[in-house]
């Protein structure tokens, strides 16, 4: 998050008296002031489909960033008095920022910023996922066996539940970044539907509910085909099905057994695992 520069009070407004009623707002985040600076939010963030356009979407909002609008005028007035050393540290900081918003919003848009860093972590990351496992598992483990390893699933050790989880370690740092976001847009978004229910915040903005909920539904759909993307799962497993496997994980729900979801999953991901390995054969689904 980007800090704002240090402000230093009057003389004046030292000898005013303090207002005991007066309430400190919390420093809004960056995410949160780029969405406050987006007008007609859904028709904006809908019309970012391409780096080029984020890219440019971002020169706009950091015309209303303070930190940035007070930066380009510490630029302006270096230059015009030829502090060469002073303007590029000036100008280095402002591309701090430019950089930051580009990835903010692009992470709320769902563009990659760098396709390269992502193909080489799923390669990274699939060739960890494969030294996790020796060749009998991949072959002859159970669903739990390959889904447990993974850490797709969890067991409590007291009741021997089961339930999904996020593999934090397991799943490139492209798609842990998606789902911090994401999981982060869902808080938010069930918090302004509390205060709208309660006539807070929410009620007062009717937009802020709209903006949430398409920023929410934007990074689940992201998570979901990254996490598609990284585990190879084939096109049988369409937007719909991705999304199931992701709010799974979220709220660290059980298998469902009339769908047998736990062995489809663990299939697919025995599947990568032949590939990863080079193991010929074809995995035989196991009884369970």
């Amino acid at each position: 998050m980007i800090e704002h520069e240090a402000f230093m009070p009057s003389p004046q407004s030292l000898a005013q008296p303090v207002q005991d009623d007066v309430v400190q707002q919390p420093e809004l985040t960056l995410k949160q002031r780029i969405e406050m600076a987006m007008t007609e939010v859904n028709q904006g963030l809908m019309s970012l489909d391409s780096l080029e356009a984020v890219e440019e979407t971002a020169f706009g909002i950091m015309e209303s960033l303070p930190e940035s609008q007070s930066l380009f005028d510490q630029i302006a007035v270096a230059r015009f008095e030829r502090r060469s050393d002073d303007e590029r540290a000036l100008v280095a900081e402002q591309r701090s920022i430019y950089d930051n918003v580009v990835g903010e919003l692009a992470l709320i848009a769902g563009i990659e910023t760098d396709t390269s860093r992502v193909e080489r972590e799923n390669t990274e990351y699939r060739q960890r996922l494969g030294n996790l496992f020796d060749d009998s598992t991949v072959v002859d483990g159970t669903s739990d066996d390959i889904l447990l390893k993974v850490g797709m699933l969890v067991e409590d050790p007291n009741t021997g539940e089961q339930r999904f989880a996020f593999p934090e370690t397991v799943f490139p740092p492209h798609i842990k970044e998606k789902w911090d976001h994401y999981a982060d847009i869902v808080a938010r978004h069930s918090s302004a539907e509390i205060e709208r229910q309660s006539g807070g915040a929410g009620a007062k903005d009717p937009t802020l509910i709209t903006q949430l909920n398409f920023i929410r539904t934007q990074a689940h759909n992201n998570l979901s085909l990254s996490i598609k993307e990284f585990l190879d799962l084939p096109e049988s497993w369409d937007l719909d099905k991705c999304r199931k496997l992701v709010i799974k994980m979220r709220d660290n729900m059980f298998p469902t057994l009339e769908t047998a979801e736990k062995h489809v999953t663990a299939d697919q991901v025995r599947h990568l695992l032949f590939e990863l390995k080079g193991i010929v054969a074809r995995p035989v689904k196991v009884q369970e």
